[in-house]
């Protein structure tokens, strides 16, 4: 999850952290379910790609000669040998939620990049608008 894009989005449908806060606050203290997950649930926003209407697939980044190189996420049981490691902007569906996660990307290819950022797709539940499908 991109927490910063997660509150930007959720402000932009009129909530802001003191109201998530507030509300999963109260939940809480009535016994009731209170994750983030179920906020976003409550209000009718996506919960696969946490309102924001995309999802990570993989990261770019610039290595210290300055050239880019791009990395999708890999599925468990994937090989390295299969993830593209070359300088494609061709990026696929990928991540799942039993995959490889950015923290475990950042150990491989990422901490001494000179810089990085994320690669996203539309979210494939919601289609980018991030509130829940009727």
């Amino acid at each position: 999850m991109r927490k910063g894009n997660l509150l930007a989005n959720l402000a932009k449908r009129g909530y802001d952290q003191g109201e998530v806060r507030s509300w999963r606050q109260r939940q809480h203290d009535a016994g009731r379910p209170s994750t983030l997950k179920d906020f976003l649930a409550a209000h009718q926003l996506c919960t696969a790609c946490d309102s924001t209407g995309e999802k990570i697939v993989g990261c770019w980044w610039r290595d210290t000669r300055g050239v880019k190189h791009t990395q999708k996420l890999q599925e468990r049981g994937g090989s390295e040998e299969d993830a593209d490691q070359t300088s494609s902007d061709d990026v696929g569906p990928g991540g799942p939620d039993d995959g490889e996660k950015v923290t475990e990307m950042f150990d491989r290819f990422l901490k001494n990049a000179v810089e990085w950022g994320y690669l996203t797709e539309l979210c494939d539940v919601c289609g980018g608008t991030g509130q829940t499908p009727p």
